[in-house]
């Protein structure tokens, strides 16, 4: 049985940028597959919009979780900037996600999203923050 994973049960209690990196890279992951796969099926094919329904979950739980305010302020400062503008971006593509109507629309969406991920990795790793996360979770 998994470990409950409440907020009182975390013990970093801290906002995870090696966890909203992951969420970026699997949104942007999520959102480039739909793009590869709309041509001859339209965006509202079962497949494409599962995708896109998949990318806009990992937004939203990097920027309710890992990237809530509360969790941003107890980060070391010199982390701060980069968590702030990594859920700004986030918060972007997922507004942007919803306004998608076509496929260049969706194309351009991927480009835009796979920019983002890379360069949150980039800047996470000039920062020298690790890239995994820091909450041990119990074996199953």
């Amino acid at each position: 049985m998994a470990k409950d994973m409440t907020k009182k049960k975390i013990k970093a209690g801290v906002a995870c940028l090696g966890c909203t990196v992951d969420h970026a890279l699997t949104s942007t992951e999520a959102i480039c597959e739909a793009s590869r796969m709309v041509s001859g099926r339209g965006l509202r094919h079962k497949q494409i919009t599962d995708r896109l329904c998949d990318a806009t979950r990992q937004f939203n739980v990097c920027e309710r979780f890992d990237l809530s305010d509360a969790q941003i302020l107890k980060l070391p400062k010199r982390e701060q900037n980069l968590a702030k503008w990594m859920k700004r971006q986030s918060s972007i593509l997922r507004h942007d996600l919803k306004t998608v109507r076509t496929e260049k629309a969706l194309s351009n969406l991927c480009a835009k999203a796979d920019k983002f991920s890379k360069n949150a990795f980039y800047k996470m790793m000039r920062l020298n923050v690790p890239v995994a996360c820091p909450v041990k979770r119990k074996k199953r």
